[in-house]
């Protein structure tokens, strides 16, 4: 069986990880998804 203690520094550890992971995934959509889409609606705003 596992302490509570241990339990307890286990589940920091695995809420920590997916925290940092869902960070990581929010940034990576971001700079592949909206990079590009960003910089064409600036260049059609400036075009017209």
């Amino acid at each position: 069986m596992v302490t509570t203690e241990e339990r307890s520094k286990l589940l920091l550890i695995i809420h920590k990880y997916n925290a940092n992971r869902k960070k990581y995934r929010k940034n990576k959509f971001n700079k592949i998804e909206m990079g590009p889409k960003l910089k064409n609606t600036n260049k059609q705003f400036n075009d017209k």
